[in-house]
């Protein structure tokens, strides 16, 4: 057979320069002769061992222990004696795949010595040897008295353990159960082939992948496995169905087989088996006081195989050497049950190759770096080296460079920045900043300047201490590992974890004094001090009456002098009809301007998008002169606007807005108003009182003008209600099932987005997941926006800022940081952890470890490239204009388009959105520090681009000091949350409670109070200093001021006693919208303004007079 076979194989790999002579058979040797005069000499028995015929399997024996009641066994003195009693011991477990030595010393670390008898003892991550000792609190399944079913060890292994020993140390007499149990699976297996060969065939092809994870050992790990070694992903939907019902049929086939070993070991015994080969476990047990111990170790499977074939040549033993090793004939990975041993989970994983098979009973723990979504699917986002920082990075990097270099040329092409001043200088300085934008912007930006300065400390404190402190441990990875720069590299007892918690208390206390020295030196414009003007609503409708409202406050408060009253009226439907005339007129101007300049009328298609429209004509819509149709418009809309005028005066409000001769006066009719601790106001009565229900009034000081949405002041108190209540639902509803970006993304999965990315470039797959979720979470908190501006409708810019602030902050908190640090996706998961499921326990230990700071430092790398260069391009502003601008009538509508989207500067939202940051910084800035200085740079850009977005893109927008007391608030809060961070770091991670734990309870502890009471309940406020600077026409404030006259009360002003007041300039304004004025034509000699464009300096100013300025009987009106 042998000379046959070498004559085939000639044939078919015949070499152009070598001819075979001959061959033949001599002492046991098959010769062959070549033409070169070289004789190959091959011993018969090596052609015997290695030739894979059906023949010669069968011909060879079969030593499958199908018979349960036969097991080897060798005396251990016998194997100790000599290289003859060690070769015994090898070949049984060659053989059989188990033996069992008797009276080995029932001492510890025996198993050890008799393991260093094959080869050096396998170090795991259970160490050199481990014991299996049951425990009244049992961290996991080996450690109790529960059965284990058969299973294999330490199969995530890309080298499994081939040998394991288990040595009998004591085994009381009062013991009941515990057998341990083996499997042969080569005949499980060899069975399973002959009487299922399909299913056999699908479990030889298809790859199953293995997991260890277990993140709180005091060495953590993460081990993964894949059968085949080297194999193409497998994508094939039709391998799920067959796989599981292979997998089925042969879990049944291990549960259900005959051929299972049971026996009792006694002390003194020391079970060896081939962990590749033969299953093993155990039956449940009783311990009745009694003590079960053993305790084992594993020997390399290489070494095994390596000392089997070095005694066999060395003792001249010629039996053949089976295959049971790396390459074994069959590779059986199958466990049924709890596959734990210390969390050791034995389980098949869904992943990008394979389907999540789980065994019946066994316990699945999801990685604390994994999240766990819809349909089983694993998302883990700290793939890649170093946590995925440095390719993060690389792209960011790019694409901020791509996308200035895309600013750059968009400005010129769709925005015309060549006009603006730019072009001349380099920055902006901030008296230019004020003049354009006001007081409100400066003082945006002076806070943006503290948290700069702020984190450039807490950047170099955590890069000179933290990181070298963090570094010095040894618990996660080498120095190439990302986990080694985190604070989980310290053990959980370490005294350098002092450093932490003394860091975190040292910056709660440096950014209270930063901030304490920020809000003394705020500069408040007098206005927003000092009022002589209330705001009164509650009115009845029917009672707006000026004669009636002076009366009653000349009878009632007869030192008081009423100067103006004026009443607000329903006028969002006249507002709409105004816009619509101003359009018309605007257009109606560039038409004669360039009839002016061409001499040519200029003719249009009175229909939607005529402007960009190329088939309107071939559609049967006709040209019209531009001029006569917008002259007909602007007619149109100037009578409809009449009309409403008229309507508009009929249906007052109920609200009034009365004007005092001096300050005192108001203060002292808004003292009366407000409510008492006993719920309870106690105003002045008036011959009037009952007919204009005085006791309904609410209020406060008036804001001024400018401040106000006078098309809001019309909804009615319960309508305005019922819409918020609406909206707020609306929004919890989204917040409790849509928290994360992590439930868009795994929907996203189903349609298998990233498949043609993965195709072209699998690097990006890396950055996308980070990009999304940033795009996602600069999205979901624009719903907050709009829900309030659009639907519920507040009456001033100020308390609209505000109240998006607050809600859009909680909101991002809970998003970007709260939830992604619990490794949930949602407050909805968080509900179900916490009150629904009862079984399974939360994943304390998972909170804050190294993986999630490398999410969070992709994060913030993002926010601070990518996410700025967007805000700097405002793609969805561009998105607007090019729009509205498609949608025109005309070409000469474009000036109202540019005018439409120049939007005010949104610092409740932008407030939100740099705190949220800054609080993902702060929050891990201890226990992963690398986060601060990418940190560090995004605050900066941010402050460049919001500072360039302020003067040169949007319109001046209006806030109060409230908004930075909310701001100052949350960046207390985001330090805060890094105190929270260090307590569950030494509480959760260490054993025993330590004095870095107490120390950072107290400090946290003391760190809420002085909050909570210096928030809700004014504690401390002595403390700060009452001087506020204060600004009257670059002026201090005049000598009538109320806080320069004691015994009157500071003017609290409206809404939260915070609303920004009229001035004496301010209170020459008169509180009536703009669109009850007589309206102005707009001036045509005004062509740089009509000429302007849109995201310019200019082009914003201009619009901001022509929206806010009207010009009637020369008095110079604010709508």
């Amino acid at each position: 057979m042998g000379k046959d076979y070498i004559i085939a194989a000639y044939a078919q790999f015949r070499h152009q320069h070598l001819d075979l002579v001959k061959v033949f058979g001599a002492d046991g040797k098959l010769i062959i002769q070549w033409s070169d005069g070289h004789n190959g000499v091959i011993p018969l028995d090596f052609l015997y061992e290695h030739t894979y015929s059906d023949l010669t399997n069968d011909c060879r024996p079969s030593s499958t222990f199908d018979q349960p009641k036969k097991y080897p066994t060798l005396d251990f003195s016998q194997v100790s004696s000599g290289k003859q009693g060690v070769l015994q011991w090898l070949r049984d477990l060659n053989e059989f795949g188990f033996c069992v030595l008797k009276n080995v010393p029932q001492e510890d670390g025996m198993v050890q010595k008799a393991a260093e008898l094959i080869a050096p003892v396998q170090q795991t991550i259970y160490g050199v040897q481990f014991d299996v000792v049951s425990t009244p609190s049992p961290i996991n399944v080996a450690y109790s008295p529960v059965g284990l079913d058969f299973h294999m060890d330490l199969i995530y292994y890309e080298s499994a353990p081939g040998l394991q020993l288990l040595h009998c140390l004591k085994f009381d007499e009062c013991v009941e159960g515990g057998e341990s149990t083996l499997l042969d699976l080569f005949y499980v297996a060899e069975v399973f082939r002959k009487s299922n060969p399909q299913e056999f065939h699908v479990l030889t092809q298809i790859p199953t992948t293995f997991q260890k994870i277990h993140y709180q050992r005091e060495n953590p790990v993460h081990m993964i496995y894949q059968k085949p070694i080297i194999s193409l992903n497998h994508r094939k939907e039709e391998d799920v169905e067959p796989y599981y019902k292979a997998y089925h049929i042969f879990a049944e086939a291990i549960k259900n087989s005959a051929a299972k070993l049971e026996f009792k070991m006694v002390p003194g015994d020391l079970l060896s088996f081939n962990n590749r080969r033969v299953l093993h476990g155990r039956n449940a047990f009783t311990l009745n006081g009694g003590i079960r111990h053993l305790q084992g170790c594993y020997v390399n499977i290489d070494e095994y195989k390596s000392k089997l074939c070095y005694l066999s040549n060395h003792l001249n033993d010629k039996r053949p050497i089976k295959h049971v090793g790396n390459q074994c004939w069959i590779w059986s990975p199958v466990s049924i049950g709890c596959f734990n041993l210390d969390h050791d989970i034995l389980q098949f994983v869904e992943s990008a190759t394979t389907p999540w098979v789980i065994g019946p009973g066994s316990v699945v723990e999801l990685s604390c770096d994994t999240f766990m979504v819809k349909n089983q699917t694993k998302i883990d986002f700290t793939n890649g080296e170093y946590g995925g920082i440095p390719f993060n990075l690389i792209i960011n990097t790019a694409g901020w460079v791509l996308l200035i270099l895309l600013f750059t040329v968009m400005r010129k092409l769709a925005w015309d920045y060549g006009r603006i001043a730019l072009v001349s200088r380099t920055e902006e300085k901030d008296k230019d900043i004020l003049k354009k934008s006001g007081q409100d912007a400066i003082q945006y930006l002076t806070f943006q300047r503290y948290l700069i300065i702020y984190t450039t400390i807490v950047m170099v404190l955590v890069v000179a201490i933290v990181v070298p402190v963090n570094f010095s441990g040894n618990n996660i990875g080498n120095k190439t590992d990302f986990g080694h720069t985190t604070i989980g590299n310290l053990d959980p007892d370490s005294p350098l974890l002092w450093v932490h918690a003394v860091l975190a208390v040292a910056f709660l206390i440096l950014l209270v004094g930063l901030m304490r020295h920020f809000r003394v030196n705020l500069e408040f414009e007098e206005d927003e001090q000092v009022s002589r003007t209330l705001m009164i609503s509650g009115i009845p409708k029917d009672k707006c009456f000026k004669n009636q409202i002076t009366q009653h406050f000349e009878e009632a408060y007869p030192e008081a002098s009423v100067v103006d009253v004026q009443f607000a009226y329903n006028i969002s439907d006249l507002v709409k009809l105004d816009k619509n005339r101003r359009v018309a007129e605007e257009a109606l101007i560039v038409s004669k301007m360039e009839y002016d300049k061409t001499g040519i009328r200029p003719t249009m298609t009175p229909v939607t998008c005529g402007r960009c429209c190329c088939c309107c004509t071939s559609c049967g819509c006709q040209e019209v002169d531009a001029i006569e149709h917008y002259e007909s418009v602007a007619l149109e809309y100037r009578e409809k606007c009449d009309k409403e005028k008229v309507t508009a005066y009929q249906s007052p409000a109920g609200i009034a807005f009365v004007t005092f001769h001096t300050d005192i006066m108001a203060a002292r009719v808004r003292s009366d108003f407000e409510d008492s601790c006993k719920g309870t106001s106690n105003p002045q009565n008036s011959s009037l009182s009952e007919d204009l229900m005085v006791w309904s009034w609410n209020v406060h000081y008036a804001p001024s003008p400018e401040n106000i949405y006078w098309e809001n002041l019309s909804k009615s108190k319960w309508k305005w209600w019922i819409t918020a209540i609406i909206v707020n639902l609306i929004l919890l509803i989204i917040l409790f099932f849509f928290t994360t970006p992590l439930i868009i993304i795994n929907s996203l999965n189903e349609f298998e987005y990233l498949k043609p990315i993965q195709e072209h470039s699998p690097a990006l797959v890396e950055f996308l997941p980070t990009l999304l979720l940033w795009t996602f979470s600069a999205l979901l908190p624009t719903v907050v926006y709009y829900s309030d501006s659009t639907f519920i409708g507040h009456w001033t810019r100020t308390a609209e800022h505000h109240v998006i602030m607050v809600k859009t902050f909680i909101f991002l908190l809970l998003m970007v940081l709260v939830l992604p640090s619990l490794g949930l996706t949602s407050v909805k998961a968080l509900f179900q952890w916490f009150v629904l499921d009862k079984e399974s326990s939360f994943r304390w230990r998972c909170i804050f470890v190294a993986g999630h700071g490398a999410f969070f430092v992709n994060y913030v790398i993002t926010a601070a490239f990518i996410g700025t260069a967007l805000e700097l391009i405002r793609f969805s502003e561009l998105f607007m204009y090019a729009l509205k601008l498609s949608l025109a009538h005309s070409s000469a509508e474009k000036t109202a388009v540019r005018k439409a989207v120049v939007w005010e500067f949104q610092y409740g939202s932008q407030y939100a959105w740099m705190l949220c940051v800054f609080a993902v910084i702060m929050a891990y800035s201890l226990l992963c520090p690398l986060v601060v200085p990418f940190g560090w740079v995004y605050m900066i850009l941010k402050h460049a681009v919001d500072r360039y977005n302020i003067y040169f893109a949007y319109k001046p927008s209006k806030i109060n000091k409230k908004i930075h007391s909310s701001a100052i608030n949350f960046v207390t809060v985001a330090t805060i949350l890094l105190q929270f961070n260090v307590v569950f770091f030494t509480a959760l991670r260490s054993e025993k409670v330590n004095p870095v734990f107490v120390f950072s309870s107290v400090a946290l502890f003391m760190s809420i109070v002085v909050f909570v009471g210096r928030v809700c309940f004014g504690w401390f406020k002595n403390l700060s200093s009452a001087t506020r600077r204060y600004r009257k026409n670059d002026k201090v404030p005049d000598e009538n001021s109320t806080q320069n006259r004691p015994g009157v009360e500071s003017p609290h002003q409206f809404v939260e006693q915070e609303h920004r007041a009229n001035s004496p300039e301010s209170s020459d304004k008169p509180f009536v919208a703009g669109v009850l004025l007589d309206n102005a034509t707009p001036s045509v000699s005004s062509s740089s303004r009509l000429a302007t464009s849109y995201g310019t300096m200019s082009g914003a100013t201009n619009v901001n007079q022509e929206n806010d300025e009207v010009n009637t009987n020369g008095v110079h009106y604010v709508q």
